[in-house]
């Protein structure tokens, strides 16, 4: 559906049409191997001549976030900013302060919640991650035409907003029968 989240119910008119499925299947595959080609071995392997450890590279998306928000940044903010439980987001925030990238100490309004400040080792290994990954889509990208190459950002970063906008208001659960395409009472 254009601009509707899939399985909710959609007002007569608005979302009404629906994205083509073979398209969306090409999307979701496409997608998979871009995730599957920054967070394996490729990327690893090349961020590792630079001198990134594997470290740096695992807890990249936490330092992001907590090097991105206005602070103060807690590790609820963390837990929200990449749709993890607060248990992993503590694990990660925990790791992060092992590997000496954050510090963590107790809100003074709130002693109960703990704010996370990135430490220079933490900025420093964001902008290592962050450049090796742009150097890598550089290197990807180098022989397309600025135009192909414009339109894919465009879209992406179209993407990226209705994919937040999903994580704010998550769809209904989709039944068996909705996926099926048979209705309630129609026999089987």
């Amino acid at each position: 559906m254009s601009g509707a989240i899939p399985g909710r119910r959609q007002q007569k008119g608005v979302g009404a049409r629906r994205a083509d499925a073979a398209l969306v299947e090409r999307l979701d595959a496409a997608l998979l191997t871009v995730a599957h080609f920054f967070s394996g071995q490729t990327v690893g392997d090349y961020l590792a001549k630079d001198g990134v450890t594997d470290a740096q590279r695992s807890l990249f998306r936490a330092l992001r976030v907590v090097r991105d928000t206005p602070p103060p940044v807690s590790i609820s903010t963390v837990q929200h900013a990449l749709a993890l439980s607060h248990p992993a987001a503590s694990r990660l925030i925990e790791r992060c302060v092992q590997e000496g990238f954050v510090d963590r100490v107790a809100s003074l309004a709130d002693r109960r919640h703990a704010i996370v400040t990135l430490t220079p080792a933490g900025l420093r290994a964001a902008r290592e991650v962050e450049r090796g990954r742009r150097e890598v889509i550089a290197a990807v990208v180098a022989a397309w035409p600025p135009e192909n190459l414009s339109a894919l950002t465009a879209e992406l970063e179209r993407l990226g907003v209705d994919l937040r906008r999903v994580r704010e208001r998550p769809p209904e659960p989709i039944s068996g029968r909705e996926l099926s395409g048979r209705s309630p009472g129609s026999g089987g």
